[in-house]
């Protein structure tokens, strides 16, 4: 028997995805799709160039704990979307918790006027950022990911990914150093 706890989490766990009007691009949408699924979210994908009309009855029907949009056009093309999608937004009864944001920097620019979003992505964000983010550990922009120090503590941080141990070191100390920072300041952990 299911418990309502445990309904609760399922309802929880729940991110809508679009790439917005005519924006066909779905390759950064489909990496974060795969990663939340391994973190055990239920995602629905809206596909390429979904109007927004049908974004905000998905989000009426789905009922999303997050809702992601993407639009990887140019900067000019995406403020009436983000004006038509809050302007149907701002009336929803039921809002998600989180409203997540992709784009080019240039796109990503313009929607951080608009009131309402939680993350920004311009891509090139490692998957260890974005499960921070979606398991609420951190604000991405504001601070760095805590990594855990010890083994057992890294390896249930990681989950679902294996902790990959290497050791490094070169012939000179003073190169060694700068080897390290320039893997540490790489952010793939």
């Amino acid at each position: 028997m299911m418990t309502n706890t445990y309904l609760e989490k399922k309802k929880n766990k729940r991110i809508l995805t679009a790439c917005i009007g005519q924006c066909v691009h779905v390759a950064g949408t489909y990496n974060f799709i795969q990663i939340s699924k391994q973190l055990g979210y239920n995602n629905l994908f809206l596909g390429p160039a979904t109007p927004i009309s049908i974004v905000i009855d998905q989000i009426k029907k789905y009922d999303p704990n997050i809702v992601g949009l993407s639009y990887r056009l140019t900067a000019d093309t995406v403020r009436p979307l983000l004006n038509e999608f809050f302007k149907s937004f701002i009336k929803l009864e039921k809002k998600p918790k989180k409203l997540f944001f992709a784009g080019t920097p240039e796109v990503v620019e313009i929607a951080r006027k608009y009131e309402g979003i939680d993350e920004y992505f311009v891509g090139g964000e490692s998957k260890f950022e974005l499960i921070s983010i979606l398991r609420n550990e951190k604000e991405k922009s504001e601070s760095k990911t805590e990594i855990p120090m010890d083994i057992i503590s890294r390896i249930q941080w990681k989950k679902p990914y294996p902790v990959i141990r290497a050791h490094f070191g070169l012939p000179n100390f003073n190169e060694t150093i700068e080897g390290i920072k320039k893997i540490a300041k790489a952010k793939k952990y």
